[in-house]
């Protein structure tokens, strides 16, 4: 839950007048070395620019997360409001120019400056003006949660335990988050509705929050936060967004401020509440239509205006299809907003929102306007082993750099079995404070399942103060695995392209079917509920999409655990790409086992023994990086990380580097 100020309170007098900076302390692969942070301030970004966005994403959204580890706060919940660490703070920072960025503005405000609170003439309460603003938000925080009944408003009732002049002017002044902090509480804020909780107020629906953090106007804000404990004391925020007067500049040319944001925008930060806003705007007689990339119109609802917090604006609904959050192609919506009136004001404005999905280069519409996308390698199908073969590609636009991973295809059996303890080929994708390699026999009454040891999936706890969700926990299997009928077709493709060669000959085989290609493993469900569920799931570009591979695996009810252990098969298809697969443990819903609070007790699932048949596996050899200027590739037996000999096939696969962060590799280039 959370609200905004009340009351229009953005002080114009001494205003400086400041031209909308483009300056940017931050420009794609100027990514700092991993000892130094991310700039909080100084960011700017184009958003028209696909690759430039997903750039900005990675390298200074992606910045202030784990933000939870930073926080590192002083107080406690008896009195002492504690402070924050510097570093968190900057993660605010960062995430407030973030967003002010990706509307355009620019993204240079101040978080916890040194700036004195705002006193307002009729202001209930006076604090001494010398209180620092970051003070009274901190204030405001704590107090905001130590009551037995927490209270969240902005005009704090003086019974409240922990208030003060100081702990009322934050939370007048400032947004309010309840169950969220750190730049988790500003993402909430320009969504608006961060959970799928239907229960919005009168600030949420106006999008105050929102239109405070994107006020063109502003420079400096404060920020006040407490992580919780535990559910009956979550964590909170409050974001101070008044400016005093000399902290008002505004911009030189007013302009549309939209959100979603114009252009390319990230899919998980959509909204159900799409908003346009202008200063000096009247929107009283606007309409709006949204129609989709086909021009089908996308129906919209409970058009309002509203210029109660900062600059005018028009807020309407989208449907649920345009209210997504994930999406597996680039999806694009146009605006049309007719009838604004206004001294200087256009009479109409459009714009076009695409939402992305930030890990994924690659898109069926894309290609054409950033040539290089796809990662296609071109060059020979076969080579002599004593040979230097010469294979180009389009380098992508805005790359940091570029590395060719050289591949050996194998056939060599493999097994991934807890009892080796080697998590060489097993990667942990979620963190949980609970053991996740051990005996399942030393929980008392539960047997084993192959071995002494399996890999345990549970959920360590109720309530992520993050997500604010039952934290799912995975983990993944490191390895590019190619379905036997995927590689008998490739077999067939060399046999027609070399029908006269001894290999051709060789390979010349009926094509074995893809259903005989599988996965097993072995499972024993401890105490699952039924609302608790593993799937397996792959991966056919390298983790960017996934997909659940046969039936999910439920609990057995509140009481019962497994008997003994259950070996279980799943068929892999032929996708044309080397699949990618991992465990994921999560819940549909209900009451739940966690493992805080029951450590002596088998909760969870326990798997082992997973391998496959019929496949074989692309090895990793040899990676080569290359600069962001390079157009080809030279693979010879130094490149390829091993003699190349007689009989063997290769796979080589182009990926980029972007915003600092290395993607999935493109589709693979045989030779032979």
């Amino acid at each position: 839950m959370n609200s905004s100020p009340p009351h229009p309170v953005l002080h114009m007098l001494g205003i400086m007048l400041a031209a909308i900076s483009g300056v940017s302390a931050w420009v794609p692969g100027n990514i700092p070395s991993p000892e130094l942070p991310m700039v909080s301030r100084g960011v700017a970004v184009d958003s028209n620019n696909r690759v430039d966005v997903i750039a900005f994403w990675h390298a200074v959204y992606l910045a202030s997360e784990g933000y939870e580890n930073r926080i590192h706060w002083t107080g406690n919940f008896s009195g002492n409001n504690g402070s924050t660490d510097g570093a968190f703070v900057d993660d605010i920072e960062r995430r407030v120019n973030y967003f002010r960025a990706m509307a355009g503005l620019p993204g240079e405000v101040g978080v916890n400056t040194g700036s004195h609170v705002v006193i307002d003439p009729f202001d209930k309460f006076l604090p001494d003006p010398l209180t620092l603003k970051s003070t009274a938000a901190q204030n405001a925080a704590l107090m905001m949660v130590r009551s037995s009944n927490p209270v969240i408003t902005h005009d704090p009732p003086n019974s409240l335990v922990g208030w003060s002049t100081a702990s009322w002017n934050g939370a007048n002044k400032g947004n309010l988050a309840y169950g969220l902090f750190g730049p988790g509480a500003i993402n909430e804020y320009l969504i608006e509705r961060y959970s799928n909780n239907p229960a919005d107020t009168e600030w949420n629906s106006l999008v105050g929050h929102r239109r405070w953090i994107l006020n063109p106007a502003a420079t400096d804000f404060a920020t006040g936060d407490q992580p919780g404990n535990g559910t009956n004391l979550p964590p909170s925020n409050v974001l101070y967004v008044i400016q005093n007067a000399s902290e008002s500049q505004m911009p030189l040319f007013p302009k549309f401020i939209s959100y979603p944001t114009a252009g390319y925008l990230p899919a998980p930060l959509n909204s159900p509440f799409w908003s346009l806003s202008r200063s000096g705007a009247n929107f009283t007689s606007a309409t709006v239509t949204v129609t989709d990339s086909n021009g089908a119109l996308i129906p919209i609802s409970n058009l309002r205006t509203n210029n109660t917090y900062g600059d005018p604006a028009l807020i309407w609904d989208v449907s649920i299809n345009a209210a997504i959050r994930s999406v597996a192609e680039d999806t694009r919506f146009n605006v049309v907003v007719t009838g604004i009136t206004g001294v200087g004001v256009p009479s109409s404005y459009s714009y076009s929102v695409t939402l992305i999905n930030p890990d994924q280069l690659v898109s069926s519409e894309n290609e054409a306007r950033f040539p290089g996308s796809s990662h296609v390698l071109n060059g020979p199908e076969s080579s002599s082993p004593d040979a230097t073969s010469v294979f180009t590609f389009i380098p992508l636009n805005g790359a940091d750099s570029f590395q060719i991973g050289a591949f050996l295809r194998t056939n060599a059996p493999w097994k991934e079995t807890a009892e080796t303890g080697n998590l060489t080929k097993v990667i942990r994708s979620s963190v949980g404070a609970y053991p996740f390699i051990l005996n399942p026999a030393s929980f008392a009454g539960f047997g084993p399942l192959t071995g002494n040891a399996a890999f345990r999936l549970t959920f360590p706890t109720q309530f992520d103060p993050v997500t604010r969700l039952v934290p799912e926990q995975t983990f993944d299997i490191d390895r590019d695995i190619i379905p036997e009928g995927q590689v008998a077709a490739k077999a067939l493709n060399y046999y027609r392209r070399n029908p006269f060669s001894i290999k051709g000959r060789e390979l010349a085989g009926p094509i074995v079917p893809s259903t005989v290609a599988a996965l097993s493993f072995q499972y024993r469900r401890g105490y699952m509920t039924p609302g608790s569920c593993l799937a397996v799931e792959m991966s056919p570009d390298g983790g960017t999409s996934w997909s659940v591979l046969g039936d999910t695996i439920q609990g057995l009810s509140t009481t019962k655990v497994d008997s003994q252990a259950t070996t279980t098969t799943r068929a892999l298809p032929v996708t044309g790409n080397p699949l990618r697969i991992r465990f994921r443990y999560f819940t549909t819903g209900g009451s739940i086992f966690v493992h805080q609070g029951a450590e002596s007790f088998p909760t969870g699932i326990f798997i082992d023994e997973i391998t496959t048949t019929n496949c074989s596996i692309l090895e990793p050899r040899a990676v080569t990086t290359l600069a962001a200027n390079t157009n080809q590739f030279l693979f010879n037996s130094a490149s390829a990380g091993s003699p190349l000999l007689n009989g063997t096939e290769w796979e080589i696969r182009l990926r980029s580097q972007v915003g600092g962060t290395w993607f999935q590799y493109g589709p693979t280039k045989s030779i032979s």
